[in-house]
């Protein structure tokens, strides 16, 4: 007998999943297109003052307000960092787009990102400056910003106060990329931030390409390395928009990690490139080592081929790179988790502190090493040792966290993935928008110090380190295989 009521038939769980995944591919491009709209504006809060206008990179001088740009940038980072969430929800559950599409949506992002202005820092026209002396024929590692300034440089003019007094402190491979830029780019700021964005996007691309291979023929697998890194608005911002330089160094970490099965030798060059770039990418290091270990001739091989680079590339530059790293590595960052500890200790001695940030990522780096999720064994000593780095050090900014992502997209899926993606939104909206010297409004300037920066956002990094220590601890981390 029929009550007059329709009959209610349940949703399909694969349309279901379907939507969920296309809505959360919209708000990854959604992310993307807000970061873009900031960087078309031209200088502001988050946009540093540059040379030439109109060609690459495309921006016009509209002025706009402190408050849209940081608003629009949180609402870039909050956007992307729950489209990357609903993607490996949707994933998991079955979610396989088009790779075609996916690939269109890579390459469109980079794109993007590549045509638009140096954003979130100042980084990018430091990098110019290093490049410019660099071509003009002195040392960056020894000559500073200040005195290239003195001779009334055009690229020098540009660069940030905040390092004007320091010789780079990036290694022999970072300064050749810097070179080439400056090289192609002459006396232009402009247009060497773009051709040093054309170098990070390459990077950026092989790395994704180098993940897709490396994660086999599983969709699953290869969608969530996707969402993890060439998708992930939190990876896009920091190495296409920000330019950070750590971006040349992952590409080589991966494609170390990559080359070791066929050729150790040649895995040694990469990971030596890697760490002539950054020396935090020698704990990749550490990860081939432990890999190599029961194949001394093999371990013989990969440390033969990283020396090589590592003695050639500072015997071009010269020992001073090290003293320059040293005392910069001395100088905490204002968005560390551990300035609220300091401040409730009353600023202990600087040994007490330097000492006891070390003991801390020692100690985290072995319970790590012990109750990580299985994973390639070059990878999860690689980022057992990274991560720990990564949450403890009082030398922190977000765009590091491009050591980390890649890692995580070579590990099986697991509670680490939200761990990871949570703790890295967060960070993000800490050095937003990003050149506080350029905010007019007072109000806000102090209200980003005084509240995000110095008590928000370290607070809740502070928290995600016990909550890491919890996950060890407990060890649920609730592996998951695909379905194909």
């Amino acid at each position: 007998m029929s009550t007059g009521v329709e009959d209610f038939e349940p949703e399909d769980p694969a349309r279901t999943c379907s939507r969920a995944g296309r809505v959360s591919l919209a708000a990854v491009l959604l992310s993307v297109a807000l970061i873009v709209v900031v960087g078309v504006h031209g200088p502001s809060a988050a946009v540093p003052p540059l040379d030439h206008p109109g060609w690459p990179p495309v921006f016009r001088s509209s002025h706009p307000s402190d408050v849209f740009v940081t608003v629009t940038l949180w609402a870039a980072m909050a956007t992307g960092a729950a489209g990357v969430a609903g993607g490996l929800w949707s994933v998991r559950r079955g979610w396989r787009p088009s790779p075609r599409r996916l690939a269109v949506a890579i390459v469109l992002s980079v794109a993007a990102l590549v045509a638009v202005p140096p954003m979130g820092s100042r980084d990018m026209t430091d990098y110019a400056t290093y490049g410019r002396i660099a071509v003009l024929g002195h040392n960056p590692h020894v000559m500073t910003p200040r005195e290239l300034r003195a001779t009334g440089d055009p690229v020098a003019r540009l660069s940030s106060r905040a390092w004007s007094d320091s010789p780079t402190v990036y290694g022999p491979v970072a300064t050749a990329t810097q070179w080439a830029a400056s090289a192609l780019g002459g006396a232009s700021t402009a247009r060497t931030t773009f051709w040093l964005k054309v170098w990070n996007a390459l990077a950026f691309l092989a790395t994704a390409l180098a993940l897709d291979r490396l994660v086999g023929p599983d969709r699953g697998r290869r969608v969530r390395a996707h969402l993890l890194w060439s998708l992930n608005p939190l990876m896009l911002w920091a190495g296409l928009a920000g330019g950070h330089a750590d971006i040349v160094g992952v590409a080589l970490m991966i494609g170390s990690l990559s080359a070791l099965r066929r050729s150790p030798l040649a895995a040694g060059f990469l990971l030596g490139g890697a760490v002539a770039v950054k020396a935090t990418f020698a704990f990749a290091g550490a990860g081939l080592a432990w890999a190599l270990r029961r194949s001394p001739l093999r371990l013989l091989a990969a440390a033969v081929g990283a020396f090589a680079v590592l003695v050639c590339g500072y015997a071009v530059v010269g020992p001073r790179t090290l003293t320059s790293l040293i005392s910069r590595s001395q100088v905490a960052a204002p968005d560390n988790p551990w300035g609220v500890v300091a401040k409730s200790l009353g600023q202990p001695p600087s040994w007490v502190w330097s000492w006891g940030t070390l003991t801390v990522a020692l100690l985290l780096a072995a319970l790590l090493a012990w109750r990580l999720p299985p994973g390639p064994p070059a990878v999860r000593a690689t980022l057992a040792l990274s991560l720990a780095w990564l949450v403890t050090t009082p030398i922190y900014h977000p765009w590091y966290d491009a050591l980390v992502f890649p890692l995580i997209a070579l590990m099986p899926a697991s509670r680490l993935d939200w761990y990871v993606l949570a703790r890295g939104a967060i960070a993000a909206f800490g050095p937003i928008p990003g050149i506080f010297g350029a905010i007019h409004q007072p109000w806000l300037r102090v209200a980003l110090r005084k509240w995000i920066t110095s008590q928000l956002v370290p607070g809740a990094l502070l928290v995600s380190i016990v909550v890491l220590v919890l996950l060890c601890v407990v060890g649920r981390w609730n592996v998951m295989a695909y379905e194909r």
